[in-house]
C-alpha cells in the first residue's frame, strides 16, 4: 500500500518562500496573502510542523517583510521561541541552495507545503525540483502570489501539469488534524473562525 494522499503533520514541513520587503508592494493581494499565511503558520506551529523561510538575494530585495516575521515569532535575536531563521539564496529554486538542502535533511520530512512568492518563479521552480527529488509537494494556491495575474495563473497551471498538489490552507489544516474534538483541533479552531 502506497503513501496516503492526505498530509500528515508528523511528516510535513512548511516553506515560506521570499516574502521580502522590496517585493511586497508589487505583489497581487499581498494583504490577503499574509493573512492566509498567518493561518497556515499558526496551525502548523500548534501541531509541531516546522516552518522554513527563505530570502532571495537579500542585498537587493531586502529582508523578510515584518508582517511575515511576526507570524513566525518575531526576530530571532533574544527570542529563543522564534522560528524565523531565514535561509539565504540566490538560486531561484530553493533546491539549488546547499543550506536549504541541509535544513531539509535535518528535519527529515518528506512532505513539503509551499507558500510565498512568486508563483511562477521561485515557488514553481522549488516545487518542481522538490517533486523530482522525491518529495510529496503541496503548493498552497491561496498562500502564493506574483506581481502579475498571468505569472500567478501560469505558474499554477505548470504545477498542475507536473502533478504537484494544489491544496488550500484549510485543506492542509484539516488533513493535518484528521479529527474534530481533539485538543489540537480546539487549539486551531480560532484560525478557522477568522474571515
Amino acid at each position: 500500500m502506497g503513501r496516503s494522499p492526505l498530509l500528515d503533520a508528523h511528516d510535513s514541513l512548511v516553506l515560506i518562500v521570499d516574502m521580502q520587503t522590496s517585493l511586497m508592494p508589487y505583489i497581487l493581494r499581498a494583504e490577503e496573502l499574509v493573512h492566509t499565511q498567518r493561518k497556515l503558520v499558526g496551525v502548523a506551529q500548534r501541531l509541531g510542523v516546522p516552518v522554513l523561510v527563505t530570502e532571495h538575494y537579500k542585498k537587493g530585495l531586502g529582508a523578510t517583510a515584518p508582517e511575515v516575521v511576526d507570524l513566525l515569532g518575531g526576530e530571532p535575536e533574544g527570542n529563543a521561541e522564534s522560528s524565523y531563521r531565514p535561509i539565504q539564496k540566490i538560486s531561484f529554486s530553493c533546491m539549488g541552495e546547499e543550506s536549504f538542502l541541509e535544513a531539509l535533511e535535518q528535519y527529515n520530512r518528506k512532505r513539503l507545503v509551499i507558500a510565498g512568492i512568486e508563483t511562477h518563479i521561485c515557488v514553481c521552480q522549488t516545487a518542481l525540483e522538490a517533486a523530482a527529488a522525491g518529495f510529496d509537494v503541496h503548493v498552497v494556491p491561496d498562500a502564493v502570489s506574483a506581481r502579475h495575474e498571468t505569472g500567478h495563473h501560469y505558474g499554477l497551471e505548470k504545477l498542475k501539469r507536473f502533478r504537484v498538489e494544489l491544496d488550500t490552507w484549510e485543506m492542509i489544516a484539516y488533513q493535518w488534524l484528521r479529527r474534530a474534538g481533539t485538543p489540537e483541533f480546539k487549539a486551531c479552531l480560532p484560525f478557522f473562525k477568522e474571515a
